[in-house]
């Protein structure tokens, strides 16, 4: 399989997969001196028709590149990020699974999933170290770190936020802190600082159980809740996460033979891994992670706790209190126990919620048009991928990246005044999750989606083989060819060959 081949897999045109990468400029000064500039003139509005994206993730990037590539000569293209590089959550597991400089000497990959910006400088105008405070949509302008800028149509794709402050609403500043950098989740689009420290705190635990094979570890990993304190739903960025992450692990404490480290996978569910359900199942009973998910030994790398919660965490013991409800045959709760259990390493994944930028653009009652990413209330206004919370198309990765695709015709539309109609059920939306233990196997959930009087709806598919089995190589083909389709959003162009997720 060829690299146009595997970015027709991934959905990403071939011409917008091998754009020329620039030379490199200051992260934080982008475009010669930008900071320097007055601040109610961070960059001024030539001739063109101007688009700015707030937001330099897998969405924002997309929708800027397709922008770009059909319409650079009539559209001026501005990315606002607040961070000076990006980090690309999906794909980054895989780094769990060895040591960091073992997988970049066997695949010449970036070991850190993190991409920098200023290799697509030349085709079009991305300000980092920049952060949206405010705006005045009216006037069609906004209030950024760096100063004011306007713009003719304005698409939102900042992601998702923590919402640690909402579950654990008793917990001051200082342990919240203490929560994003000893038991980090490493979801959010934050240059991959949550990311390398959980990283570097596995590594240290995998040192810390071979230097001393006769005592017992622990990592906890705690699934985000899929409902909130009051029994309402929560929001929440890739769901199976956490089963990625623990089978990852679970594959690496194999391989490495450390029978004295074991991680329990905490879920409020019951008798449920979440999302991609049977095929995560299958593959710990296969791989002999977890021989029965409802009744695991002592043998078992990997112990479910199901029906949990975490209601506070003694950094200083490292000690995890939750409770534990009990349920009768008909799934009603009829009861709930408190409980406590140590940890050495702990990955906590919290609620989440709309990001402030929104807020602070649009009020909190934002609301999208039917079959629309376009702002209700606030013409040539649209929000894309995880940043949308009321579209009835799950936010994804996956999903920003083929809605940035439809939407172009409806932002170029923005943008002449002539409107254009997007057909929003031709988006696709495939979520991958390593589970193989090379890693070169992969599962997968895809979508497919109808409109029924204006409401889009989804239906979800988990593949599995004529053996039925769900974990495959040809998808973790499809997976890695998804994964250099985004590092190509940054410059970052690489090769993968048949049956190789590690290969670049």
């Amino acid at each position: 399989m060829n690299r146009r081949d595997l970015f027709k897999v991934a959905g990403v045109s071939v011409a917008a997969a091998t754009l020329t990468a620039c030379t490199a400029s200051t992260a934080g000064n982008a475009l010669g001196g930008i900071t320097s500039r007055s601040a109610n003139d961070l960059y001024p509005k030539g001739s063109k028709k101007r688009l700015v994206v707030v937001g330099g993730g897998i969405g924002g990037m997309s929708i800027a590149s397709n922008i770009n590539e059909a319409y650079g000569d009539q559209v001026e293209v501005i990315v606002l990020e607040q961070n000076s590089r990006f980090h690309a959550c999906p794909g980054s597991n895989i780094l769990l699974t060895k040591t960091a400089s073992e997988y970049v000497k066997e695949s010449k990959a970036t070991s850190t999933w993190i991409f920098d910006y200023n290799k697509k400088q030349s085709e079009y105008n991305i300000i980092t170290n920049c952060t949206v405070v405010g705006g005045d949509v009216k006037n069609k302008v906004l209030h950024t770190t760096q100063g004011d800028i306007a713009y003719d149509t304005l698409v939102v794709a900042t992601g998702i936020a923590h919402d640690a402050q909402s579950q654990f609403p008793t917990w001051d500043q200082s342990k919240l802190r203490r929560l994003k950098y000893e038991t980090p989740s490493a979801m959010m689009a934050d240059a991959g600082e949550e990311w390398s420290i959980m990283s570097e705190r596995w590594e240290n635990l995998i040192r810390q159980a071979k230097k001393n094979p006769q005592k017992a570890y622990q990592i906890v990993i705690n699934a985000t809740p899929k409902t909130n304190l009051k029994g309402g739903k929560t929001l929440r960025r890739c769901p199976p996460a956490a089963g990625e992450r623990t089978t990852v692990l679970a594959s690496r404490i194999k391989k490495e033979n450390l029978r004295n480290l074991k991680i329990k996978f905490m879920t409020e569910l019951d008798g449920s891994l979440g999302s991609k359900h049977g095929a995560f199942k299958q593959s710990w009973e296969s791989l002999g992670y977890c021989k029965d998910i409802l009744k695991p030994t002592a043998s078992d790398i990997i112990e479910p706790i199901f029906n949990a919660r975490i209601k506070d965490v003694d950094f200083d013991k490292k000690v995890i209190t939750y409770s534990q409800n009990k349920l009768n045959s008909d799934l009603e709760v009829v009861g709930s126990t408190m409980k406590a259990i140590a940890y050495n390493e702990a990955i906590i994944m919290v609620y989440q919620k709309t990001p402030a930028v929104v807020g602070k653009l649009f009020g909190d009652k934002v609301k999208l048009s039917a079959g629309s990413f376009e702002c209700l209330n606030f013409k040539d206004h649209f929000i894309l991928g995880d940043s949308q919370t009321t579209h009835q198309l799950p936010p994804s990765g996956s999903m920003a990246m083929s809605i940035a695709g439809i939407m172009t015709d409806e932002v170029i539309g923005s943008l002449t005044g002539k409107k254009r109609i997007s057909d929003y059920t031709k988006a696709s939306n495939t979520c991958f999750s390593l589970v193989g233990e090379n890693p070169n196997e992969a599962i997968s959930v895809s979508h497919t989606f109808t409109l029924n009087k204006g409401i889009v709806k989804g239906k979800g598919n988990v593949p599995k083989n004529a053996q039925g089995v769900y974990r495959d190589g040809g998808i973790a083909d499809a997976q890695a060819a998804w994964i250099y389709s985004i590092g190509a959003l940054y410059g970052n162009f690489g090769t993968v060959e048949e049956g190789g997720v590690l290969s670049s």
